[in-house]
């Protein structure tokens, strides 16, 4: 199991009224930490017209923490604190993102924030980037999941932004997948993506793939191989394995020879 993400390491010496007095000095040293939210479509985290709820891109977040946990990140944390499944409707508008997001961010300066959308929760997803990151907050990767919101009726009837997305974030961390099932007939979710009009996206992401699968399957458009081998779950569990240290600082040796002394 993994650690965790702050710590206390000792730091040189400081001096107070003379040598009896010399003592190591313990200072915080601020980690980096990461947060993903894994956003629901229609019927996915709450009931929508008689329909769910089906917790879809839940199973995509279990994906997602099954790997991390691989990787030596705590279980515990992963399913508390680190990953949180939500609704399209809770990523839009001011309460509603304080109360599902924002609030789950304990440290804004030191927090990668990770968006995982479906549907109508990769539409709000792409949305939502662009207020966090105005507002100060770090998103590092999006990635949205065959978005829909084109459609005028479903912008009517569904808590979804007006208007095509402008995205906002890390440098080349934007994955968009877009679901097209042909090797036989749609299932009833393929014809819902069809009416509420999958967003077509033409250019911004660094990877922008269509893939031979039912609109429905949110994990495996997730944790499926692209064509350069690598799913978005690899990429995403390979980029917070960059920003974020597993091991605990405290554990680690700290001497004079790397840090600098310290006296008062």
């Amino acid at each position: 199991m993994g650690k965790s993400q702050s710590s206390l390491c000792k730091v040189g010496e400081k001096t107070l009224t003379g040598e009896a007095n010399k003592k190591d000095k313990e200072i915080e040293v601020p980690s980096k930490r990461f947060i993903a939210f894994f956003i629901g479509g229609a019927a996915d985290k709450k009931s929508y017209y008689g329909q769910g709820p089906t917790e879809l891109v839940n199973y995509a977040r279990l994906s997602f923490v099954y790997k991390m946990e691989s990787l030596g990140f705590d279980q515990s944390d992963l399913r508390s604190k680190l990953t949180h499944h939500i609704g399209y409707d809770d990523a839009k508008g001011e309460e509603d993102i304080k109360s599902s997001i924002l609030n789950k961010i304990e440290d804004k300066d030191n927090t990668y924030i990770y968006l995982i959308g479906h549907s109508l929760g990769a539409w709000n997803a792409a949305h939502l980037s662009s207020y966090l990151m105005s507002e100060g907050y770090k998103v590092e990767y999006l990635v949205t999941l065959d978005p829909v919101g084109e459609g005028v009726l479903v912008g009517m009837f569904s808590d979804i932004y007006w208007g095509k997305p402008e995205p906002k974030y890390a440098e080349k961390n934007w994955i968009n997948i877009r679901a097209e099932f042909t090797s036989g007939d749609l299932d009833v979710s393929d014809k819902v993506a069809d009416f509420g009009e999958q967003w077509n996206v033409i250019s911004g992401p660094n990877i922008n793939e269509t893939i031979n699968i039912h609109h429905a399957n949110a994990d495996l458009m997730f944790s499926t191989a692209l064509s350069g081998g690598r799913s978005a779950l690899d990429f995403i569990s390979a980029n917070i394995s960059k920003k974020v240290k597993v091991k605990n600082i405290a554990d680690e040796k700290c001497n004079d020879e790397k840090r600098p002394n310290i006296e008062f």
